[in-house]
């Protein structure tokens, strides 16, 4: 296609035709694919089906191995909640059986009615099981306990008359912890071994019975009659729970375990069938594919030779004008006015982009006489900004220094620490961290002033200061001066075990300095401080209650004979 040609026909035309010529070809390529695809997604929901089917089928064998091994647990544990765990597996497989009676094959449906059949024998059997082992449990927890201790307790009645009778006693009593201990040791094990040992047992017992009878006098008669019963009721509770033993070992061993066996092969099965089908229906999908795709390389080796021809005729005709153009504009944008510009006459957009390049032109001329004078104007301004800012900062600077700190000590000043003091107590509530707060009063500055003059009562605060500066390490931690000889000290997210650390140091140094203090208890100066704390799990209202506790806790500092650390309590 010739480039003469194509310039005869706009720029927006040329890009549209190309648009419709690719739109026509893109509807006939969607319209075969759509096609195909129709086919492989009703083949993709089926293999969904199938596999969602073959999934339940896995789910039924692993639950009915949960039931077996839940049973197993119940038996050993007598875990209540057990039974609860079995009810709702249950429900879960009726509900996954429900789903899959939706295949149409009839194979598999008969093997989904077995596995229901043998789901609810098996819930029916485990129903009894319980059944029997509650009242098994309650023989063996409730009943025979109760028989031990009423036999112990009419044996301890009888009246041992003669020595024979006193150690009939003794062995009716021995004998009764043995049939005690034998009973619990089959219940324990299953062995029937112990069965035997316990049915022994009574017998003994039977028989020391009859020769305390023979040997007691009236006194003693009724109470071997009433110790005889109970060994019979005894007898008769053990052997109805050993029946009911053996039979709800027989559920669970030979029944439910049958049932289960029988179901999870079922579902094995009917998994192992659908996987079948799914296999099937994959491998016609994977033949539909094929053909897709090779349909899909004719269609789209062709669509590929035909764009590319159309897209170079079409691109050369835009592309070589405007790459022209752009090459004017980069250097007009540069500022280059002697710029020749291409000559496109034409009625359509790069007519207009030549047109525009030509006015772009003129004013860079323009600017160019403009950008010499503003620049001369702006050298001279930018010089004189230069200086009044240096000047404007460095008062700045010293107007921010003298509203912060005091005059005397170079601490922060009463007004800086109220404004600190707010903002670090609204952290502290904000992150829940820690707050501690420091109130610290030279001891007897007064007379220190009084004796050594105000000078020397300077350069004491000036040492408090430093010896704070000193001890201070963080850049989160501020020291101020509260007026007078009192300081203040903000530790954020310090507990206070640290304040306490953090007030001996400062103490302990300014007190190793050894200031000669004649009028002090001590003899040197010293300070006199109150701890107060927010800790994460304090109610205290707000920062002027939190202020109040340090100096109350520095009050008592003073009033203890100062040089002392209080902590707010």
């Amino acid at each position: 296609m010739d480039y003469f040609l194509l310039s005869k026909i706009s720029l927006r035309s040329r890009i549209f035709i190309g648009y419709f010529i690719t739109a026509i070809i893109t509807v006939v390529i969607i319209i075969l694919f759509y096609l195909s695809l129709n086919n492989i997604f009703r083949n993709y929901n089926q293999l969904n089906d199938y596999n969602t089917k073959a999934l339940l089928g896995s789910e039924i064998s692993r639950n009915m191995s949960d039931l077996e091994r839940a049973v197993t647990k119940y038996l050993t544990e007598n875990d209540e909640y057990i039974v609860e765990k079995v009810e709702l597996i249950h429900v879960d497989m009726a509900e996954h059986l429900a789903d899959l009676y939706t295949i149409n094959d009839a194979a598999m449906l008969k093997e989904i009615k077995t596995i229901e059949t043998q789901l609810s024998l098996f819930h029916i059997t485990f129903t009894e099981l319980v059944k029997q082992k509650k009242l098994k449990d309650q023989l063996v927890e409730e009943e025979l306990p109760k028989r031990i201790i009423l036999l112990e307790s009419q044996a301890n009645q009888l009246n041992p008359s003669t020595t024979s009778i006193v150690q009939h006693k003794k062995d009716l009593y021995t004998k009764i912890l043995m049939l005690e201990k034998s009973s619990r040791l089959f219940f324990s094990s299953y062995d029937s071994m112990h069965i035997k040992q316990t049915q022994q047992i009574i017998t003994t017992i039977y028989e020391l019975e009859e020769e305390i009878r023979s040997e007691s006098k009236v006194d003693n008669l009724m109470l071997l009659k009433d110790i005889k019963l109970t060994l019979q009721f005894y007898e008769s509770d053990f052997l109805e729970a050993v029946q009911r033993t053996r039979g709800y070992l027989y559920l669970s061993n030979v029944v439910m375990a049958a049932a289960v066996n029988e179901a999870i092969y079922n579902a094995d099965k009917l998994a192992d069938n659908i996987n079948l089908s799914m296999l099937i229906i994959e491998q016609d999908m994977s033949e539909l594919f094929e053909r897709m795709i090779t349909i899909a390389q004719y269609i789209g080796v062709s669509f590929l030779i035909i764009s590319a021809i159309f897209a170079y005729a079409v691109g050369h005709s835009i592309a070589d004008p405007i790459k022209q153009i752009t090459d004017v504009f980069s250097r007009l944008e540069k500022g280059d006015s002697t710029t020749p510009i291409v000559g496109y006459r034409s009625n359509d957009e790069l007519g207009d982009l030549t047109h525009a390049a030509e006015k772009f032109r003129e004013k860079n001329i323009q600017n160019e006489d403009l950008l010499k004078s503003y620049k001369e104007l702006a050298e001279q301004l930018e010089k004189k900004v230069s200086e009044r800012t240096m000047d404007l900062e460095r008062a700045n600077q010293r107007l921010e220094e003298l509203s912060n700190k005091d005059g005397l000590t170079g601490l922060f000043n009463r007004r800086f620490f109220d404004n600190r003091f707010h903002e670090e107590w609204s952290r502290s509530i904000r992150s829940n961290l820690p707050l501690a707060l420091l109130m610290i009063d030279v001891d007897y500055f007064k007379s220190y002033n009084d004796h050594y003059g105000h000078q020397m009562g300077d350069d004491a605060l000036i040492c408090v200061a430093k010896t704070l500066h000193h001890v201070l390490k963080r850049d989160t931690d501020y020291a101020a001066r509260y007026g007078g000889e009192e300081f203040v000290v903000i530790l954020q997210d310090t507990n206070l075990e640290a304040a306490k650390a953090i007030a001996g140091s400062i103490r302990a140094e300014l007190f190793s300095q050894k200031i000669e203090h004649l009028e002090s208890s001590t003899g040197f100066l010293t300070v006199s401080i109150g701890i107060s704390s927010r800790l994460e799990s304090d109610s205290i209202s707000d920062s002027h209650a939190l202020l109040k506790r340090a100096d109350k806790a520095l009050y008592k500092s003073k009033e203890n004979g100062r040089n002392k650390i209080t902590v707010d309590s």
